[in-house]
């Protein structure tokens, strides 16, 4: 009896202890859930939206250039943000991503932190910017310039089953802190085929000083007084003059009488060449842009002698007109010009020339052995309708063979056929590609034709905009593949624009002659006067016989 109280006493209380655990764990549960787990959520969402607003969503592009990995045939981005750099494939997959801060990234709910993902190469790496210097160590992998607050450092970028890894090689102390994106990469000035630095000192009431340091070793090259919303350098751009010195452009917005753009000597350091002819800068201002300006670059040799020569662009300011002007510098003569856009003889107003945004020479995209030149400069008739177009220009064959409606501060050459890059004022890129398919079937290259010319053209979109240009002049708009006009003899040039509904206009040209009594419509008119005079010329005869009689009988 003593055995089956105890039992029961012993199930009474566990069936007890049962009911109190539930009882706990249902005030625990309508606890959590009515009470910790909302405190939590809340915590949760102003802890993500404070992220938002200066970590995890914040990737302003501070810095954006080409790589390449030459061992495996491959070209991507490096794309730095604020706290965040990432290397990206062409087609936008992402290869490798690294932060400076990995607690931003913790796992909201386990406070899990992926340190592996944590990279600092400078000492204080916030807002570092990345520039791609080239091949440093040999590898066949381009490295990097990462350019700090307080130091710059110059990064081999590794790859090991393929996983992404930058190793500092060396480091530069700066005497004092600077903006990062003010950091610049010249072409070579030592003659190590590396990419060399150049960075700001400010000085007290006197312009900054740019320094300019070897990538490789790190030694100072140069300084000069550098004002970089004034001045835009291009050291080490080419040796114009034939004197095995690599001379350097430079332009001034800002001079005495108007924008000025001079080359000095990359021996003696002295003005060798200078253009003064421009007078207004007032459309930089228009669209409030305050980056780099070079108006002139250097062009594969155009004049024969061997040596380098200088593209130079220029447009008007206040009528239409737009010209590429080719120096040899070397013989001080000018080579050729292609018309970028015709000038209205009808104004009699003063030529005030203006200087072109940004020249840079990039890809062969014809295929004609020739690199093609790469323009932005204002065109419109007016200075209320001037607006920045990148134009393709052809300079072998003096003509455009595409332009973009495209702002930017720089050219990226992307390694591809027809394409090339354009880094946009708020550091977007655009993927810009000249190939088209447009063709004029008629009239054909060289022939002979007559008047009024019918012209057709293939290969364009539906309800494309095209312009149809004779001699320079535009004689013509239409939507659709075809256009007559009326034309005068003589040897002429047709041109047709297309432009599609990305702003891209592609061009193609063709040139002919028209010759009198040479159209087929003309022949026919002609040979139907002959049938008419042979059908009636009895009845005509009878008559003309009869009125020469009665004049003789009144006679």
């Amino acid at each position: 009896k003593l055995a089956e109280f105890e039992r029961g006493q012993c199930q009474q209380f566990e069936q007890e202890l049962k009911k109190e655990k539930e009882h706990w764990e249902t005030d625990w549960r309508r606890n959590f859930e009515e009470k910790q787990l909302p405190r939590e959520l809340e915590d949760w969402q102003k802890r993500l939206e404070e992220q938002k607003e200066g970590a995890r969503i914040n990737k302003r592009i501070l810095s954006l250039d080409v790589i390449r990995d030459r061992n495996a045939d491959w070209l991507g981005f490096v794309v730095g943000c604020e706290r965040d750099i990432f290397i990206l494939g062409l087609d936008g997959e992402l290869c490798w991503t690294r932060t400076y801060e990995s607690w931003h990234y913790e796992d909201p709910f386990t406070g899990e932190r992926h340190e592996e993902m944590k990279l600092a190469l400078t000492e204080e790496p916030w807002s570092s910017c990345y520039r791609t210097l080239g091949d440093v160590d040999g590898d066949g992998i381009d490295d990097l310039a990462v350019f700090g607050s307080k130091e710059i450092v110059v990064a081999t970028t590794k790859v090991e089953n393929g996983q992404y890894d930058l190793v500092p090689a060396q480091t530069i102390e700066l005497e004092r802190n600077w903006d990062p994106r003010q950091g610049r990469l010249l072409d070579d000035l030592d003659g190590d085929d590396v990419k060399d630095m150049l960075y700001l000192r400010h000085r007290e009431n006197q312009s900054p000083l740019a320094t300019l340091v070897s990538s490789a070793s790190g030694k100072k090259l140069l300084e000069v007084e550098y004002e970089p919303q004034n001045i835009t350098l291009d050291l080490a751009c080419a040796d114009f003059d034939g004197d095995g010195y690599e001379d350097t452009l430079q332009f001034r917005r800002w001079a005495e009488e108007g924008p000025k753009l001079e080359i000095l000597s990359g021996r003696a350091r002295n003005v060798i060449w200078d253009f003064a002819e421009y007078h207004e800068e007032r459309l930089f201002r228009a669209v409030n842009y305050y980056g780099p300006i070079m108006p002139a670059a250097p062009i594969s040799d155009i004049s024969g002698d061997g040596v380098t020569d200088l593209a130079l662009v220029k447009n008007l300011t206040w009528q239409p007109g737009a010209q590429v002007v080719i120096y040899d510098i070397a013989n001080c003569e000018i080579v050729k010009t292609v018309v970028l856009e015709e000038t209205d003889p009808g104004r009699h107003r003063e030529l005030r020339w203006h200087p072109a945004f940004l020249v840079k020479e990039v890809g062969d995209f014809n295929s004609d052995g020739s690199k093609e030149l790469a323009v932005i400069t204002a065109l419109g008739d007016t200075e209320e309708k001037k607006e920045a177009r990148l134009l393709v220009v052809d300079v072998q064959n003096d003509e455009v063979i595409a332009d973009f409606q495209a702002l930017g501060s720089e050219f990226m050459s992307l390694g591809q056929g027809s394409e090339f890059g354009v880094v946009g004022l708020s550091g977007e890129l655009y993927f810009l590609n000249v190939a088209n398919n447009l063709q004029i079937t008629s009239p054909a290259a060289e022939s002979t034709q007559g008047s009024p010319l019918q012209i057709e053209w293939v290969g364009i979109d539906p309800g494309a905009f095209n312009q149809v240009f004779v001699d320079g002049i535009e004689v013509g708009r239409t939507n659709e593949n075809e256009f007559a006009l009326p034309i005068a003899q003589g040897e002429h040039e047709l041109k047709i624009r297309s432009l599609d509904e990305y702003g891209r206009g592609v061009y193609q040209t063709v040139r002919f002659r028209v010759e009198k009594e040479s159209s087929a419509a003309t022949r026919a008119i002609a040979l139907l006067a002959m049938l008419v005079v042979i059908t009636l010329w009895p009845v005509l005869s009878r008559f003309i016989i009869k009125y020469r009689r009665r004049r003789v009988h009144h006679g």
